[in-house]
């Protein structure tokens, strides 16, 4: 039953990771190994550092055994790592930037307080450092109460 032939290329599963290679689990039980020398063409000092396990990789055949239903693999002559890699999209700073975060921030507090019954509507809102300082008016003698509502970042 010769399914897989030399210079094939298949998909299998890394199921181990050792100093000198690493497994891979192949369909109809066979198993096969990547010597840490067909990783590469450079020198490979951690296999960890193109494979991790679990990793589901595309893998060409170097030899067969079908007694033992074992395979020497390669990946160095070929993309082992067929993922649909996006760039990831480059943010833009709109023109108003985070102008509009700072006018709708006291805002949002304020519903939101409202929502947990404040009594008292937010006048002021201090960003100091990391934190996030909401000041209410209490009483006409007294200026402002200043309360931690949250920390940002």
């Amino acid at each position: 039953m010769n399914i897989y032939k030399v210079g094939k290329i298949v998909k299998g599963t890394v199921t181990g990771i050792e100093n000198y290679g690493a497994f891979v689990s192949l369909e109809n039980d066979y198993t096969g190994l990547i010597h840490i020398s067909e990783i590469s063409y450079g020198y490979v000092k951690d296999i960890s550092n193109y494979l991790k396990i679990g990793d589901i990789i595309y893998v060409e055949i170097l030899d067969v055994d079908d007694e033992l239903l074992h395979l020497k693999l390669s990946i160095k002559n070929i993309k082992y790592n067929k993922k649909n890699k996006r760039k990831p999209k480059e943010i833009v700073e709109t023109k108003t930037g985070f102008k509009t975060l700072s006018e709708k921030l006291p805002i949002w507090i304020n519903e939101k307080m409202a929502e947990i019954n404040f009594k008292k509507p937010l006048t002021s809102l201090i960003i100091h450092g990391n934190i996030v300082l909401v000041s209410e008016r209490v009483t006409k003698k007294q200026k402002f109460n200043i309360r931690a509502i949250s920390s940002v970042g």
